[in-house]
């Protein structure tokens, strides 16, 4: 039974129907990667007093529908910054490298300091769930409900909410950084996408969070996008129920591969 993205496997995670790429058969999705990236650092190299408020991953190679297995290197366990390195497995070859950057929390500073505005998104329960013809039509595995930019032939800025409806990992609850990996990847097709579908794949994901996200439901929400010469840069805000709570930004270049 497939209630899961991934079955553990000793130290080793193999994939379900459900963690096949769009690209091609024989490959993963690239939200399972930055996702069970997130797994191995929520269960591994979380603490209580510390945010994980950087983590970047370069993909080396494409990824392969296969075992996945993650080691990890700390680098620097400082008593304000903690820095752990990760490199991700498939078939022998490192597909992906990635840096987590974990920051103490503490008092925040006296004055005032200008701040983002937060915008109104509509919340996920006063949205339409998605219907079966529509975009992000529904699955055993995903609830996705668009704010703007799924009318068809209509290219504008995309926000949407999102949360998986099985685990990460049989047997396991999915933890807010592997929540937010799994997500974050998403930066590249929802803010490189336009009239044609998805014609950028990404290189990389840096993705910042002042805070963990809470609850099951993450927002996307596109806030930039420039491209030339097949060269693309996305990136987005992720808001959780409570309002923003990080950014992500990604590099893509132009893939001649429809999905």
């Amino acid at each position: 039974m497939e209630d899961g993205f991934f079955h553990p496997n000793g130290e080793a995670f193999t994939p379900t129907t459900h963690a096949r790429g769009p690209w091609v058969e024989d490959s993963l999705h690239g939200r399972m990667i930055s996702g069970l990236v997130g797994h191995v650092l929520d269960n591994h190299h979380a603490e209580a007093d510390f945010n994980l408020t950087r983590l970047t991953l370069d993909y080396l190679r494409p990824t392969r529908y296969d075992d996945v297995t993650i080691t990890t290197t700390p680098v620097r366990e400082g008593s304000r910054i903690r820095l752990i390195d990760a490199s991700v497995y498939i078939r022998g070859e490192e597909i992906a490298q990635a840096r987590a950057v974990f920051l103490r929390r503490g008092e925040v500073p006296e004055g005032e300091i200008w701040t983002t505005p937060s915008p109104s998104i509509p919340r996920p329960n006063e949205l339409p769930p998605p219907t079966p013809e529509g975009p992000g039509s529904p699955s055993s595995a995903w609830d996705s409900r668009s704010v703007s930019g799924r009318t068809e032939g209509v290219v504008e800025r995309r926000i949407l909410w999102q949360r998986p409806l099985i685990p990460l990992v049989s047997g396991t609850e999915t933890g807010p950084l592997a929540l937010t990996g799994i997500v974050a990847d998403g930066t590249n097709p929802q803010a490189n996408s336009g009239a044609r579908g998805l014609v950028y794949i990404n290189s990389d994901l840096s993705l910042y969070m002042h805070r963990p996200p809470t609850g099951e439901w993450i927002c996307l929400e596109v806030v930039g996008h420039q491209a030339v010469q097949g060269i693309a840069v996305g990136t987005a805000t992720f808001h959780d129920l409570d309002g923003p709570f990080g950014q992500a930004m990604v590099g893509a270049l132009a893939n001649n591969v429809r999905r």
